[in-house]
């Protein structure tokens, strides 16, 4: 369990929040997970508007949010962490306010309220995911070159793993995936960004001769994407 002070919110969960739409899905899976995410960029998407100001000064960049998901799934105590002038994080504030409820975090078996961050991108270049995927990079730890072994992954679990851009910057990491593929076989976990039990569980099961790959899923230019990187299992 979880520990939360009363009446704070945690900032991480058993089950973490889902964006609307996504009931169909058994909730802690994959596929809503990704239904969530699919459906939060469609949302912010469709609202955004591009302020006059920052279009007129030329002003790109990403503003970063703070929120509550209480535990009926109301948005409360929103707040900008990071803007970038132009009135683009007003803009990002006003999407926030437009999103229906969400489905609230779990913990231990009951609502809990959590808080989120969350990253709103402006653009002003017509770039495809396809373009810039290759400026995205996924570092972990020691780990080099395109192959590993299974101890090397086992001592890097306490590691930062975290992506970069071309300007060798840090960008936000939506979601994270361990995928372990030999043969018949395939294993597969995901979090919410950071490096859990779950995710420990695959390499636990890594083995010689097969192929593991970290998955990262990243916001860019109000889209998902996935980063990959990949290693041969050499022992």
């Amino acid at each position: 369990m979880i520990a939360q002070r009363k009446g704070e919110p945690l900032l991480t969960a058993e089950q973490m929040p889902y964006f609307k739409d996504c009931g169909a899905y058994q909730g802690g899976t994959v596929e809503k997970r990704k239904c969530s995410n699919t459906n939060l960029v469609n949302f912010i998407s469709e609202n955004i508007q591009y302020p006059e100001v920052a279009k007129s000064e030329g002003i790109e960049g990403t503003v970063f949010l703070s929120f509550v998901i209480d535990k009926t799934g109301r948005i409360e105590s929103q707040q900008i962490l990071r803007d970038i002038g132009g009135g683009c994080g007003q803009e990002a504030l006003r999407i926030l306010d437009l999103m229906p409820d969400w489905e609230p975090a779990i913990n231990d078996g009951e609502a809990v309220k959590v808080k989120l961050n969350l990253p709103v991108t402006f653009s002003l270049k017509n770039e495809t995911i396809d373009a810039v995927a290759s400026n995205y990079q996924i570092h972990w730890g020691a780990l080099k070159g395109k192959s590993v072994t299974k101890l090397a992954l086992e001592n890097n679990l306490d590691a930062k793993l975290f992506v970069r851009n071309e300007y060798g910057n840090d960008v936000d990491v939506s979601s994270l995936s361990f995928v372990f593929q030999r043969n018949k076989t395939y294993l597969e976990e995901t979090s919410t960004g950071k490096i859990n039990s779950d995710l420990s569980k695959v390499i636990k099961k890594v083995k010689r001769g097969g192929t593991f790959t970290i998955v990262a899923t990243i916001l860019v230019n109000g889209k998902f994407m996935e980063v990959e990187r990949q290693f041969k299992v050499i022992e």
